[in-house]
């Protein structure tokens, strides 16, 4: 056979392929460069966020709360004792000022509410187990006083509301973190989806669960849920967004930044509720497994 009938030969490839990982222990790379084959467009979760907080706030700053709620349920009695102590007298301390206020808008007076005595805080001295320090102290020189015993995040938090607008600040902090909710919610979507599934689901997400429930308790709850989802919005939010797009208010979530706000929001939750230090966790193994 001659030169001039022997077959082409096939073109070579410009690139390899990748070499396949099937049956390797090594996990594939995640390839956060890959651009989103949806619109990223915020203006809509940005608009659904000013509806909630323009509904659930007009609702907040216009009921007559002590009237419409009927007395305190659960812990209230505490927290808003606490909202109105920090908001009024900048402090924790149990005085009679406190239940004076309790009964000029809630004449049943309180019910159940935690006490604790305090300690006279000496220094801090290293140690030499976990958490290598610990704090000195003895006890309260005025055996007399008391102060508040729950944790004080969600009335420290609510205190400013507290302040301008009396009792009715609860339910417009309640408010604002509902809007916060839906606009993290839409903005984290969105890298992935079009805007009309971004904002049903997270608009669904919070108005098809039990949140809008609590939203009428003077308790933790909307505020622990809103600053752990704040908490993993900031930590995921640079796995799943695309590269190089975005208005320049999400550019520092991209950046280590982010993932120092994330601890702190999650700690602030468990400040907050003990039990959500297990939202701790998948941070800790997911660094691991990067």
């Amino acid at each position: 056979m001659t030169a001039e009938h022997l077959p082409a030969a096939a073109p070579l490839p410009l690139s390899t392929p990748a070499p396949s990982t099937a049956g390797s222990d090594t996990p594939p790379s995640i390839d956060r460069d890959v651009p989103s084959p949806h619109r990223v467009d915020h203006r809509p979760g940005l608009v659904a966020a000013l509806l909630v907080l323009c509904l659930y706030g007009g609702w907040a700053v216009s009921v007559d709360f002590p009237r419409a709620a009927y007395g305190f349920h659960s812990d209230e009695a505490t927290y808003y004792m606490m909202g109105h102590s920090l908001a009024r007298d900048l402090d924790l301390t149990y005085r009679r000022d406190d239940l004076v206020r309790v009964w000029a808008e809630f004449p049943s007076g309180p019910s159940g509410v935690f006490l604790k005595t305090g300690r006279d805080v000496e220094g801090i001295a290293v140690a030499g187990a976990i958490p290598f320090f610990e704090i000195r102290s003895r006890p309260d020189s005025d055996t007399e006083r008391l102060y508040f015993g729950k944790s004080y995040a969600y009335p420290l938090a609510a205190a400013p509301f507290v302040a301008a607008l009396g009792t009715n600040g609860f339910l417009l902090l309640h408010a604002v973190l509902f809007a916060a909710i839906v606009l993290v919610g839409y903005v984290f979507l969105n890298t992935r989806m079009s805007p009309t599934i971004s904002l049903l689901l997270a608009t669904g997400f919070l108005m098809a669960s039990v949140a809008p429930a609590y939203f009428v308790w003077i308790t933790p709850e909307v505020f622990n849920l809103a600053v752990v989802m704040l908490g993993y919005f900031c930590w995921l939010y640079k796995e799943v967004a695309p590269a190089g797009k975005g208005p320049p208010f999400t550019r520092w979530l991209r950046s280590p930044a982010s993932d120092l706000v994330a601890v702190v929001l999650l700690g602030i939750a468990t400040f907050s509720k003990p039990s959500n230090v297990l939202l701790v966790g998948p941070v800790l193994v997911w660094g691991d497994a990067l």
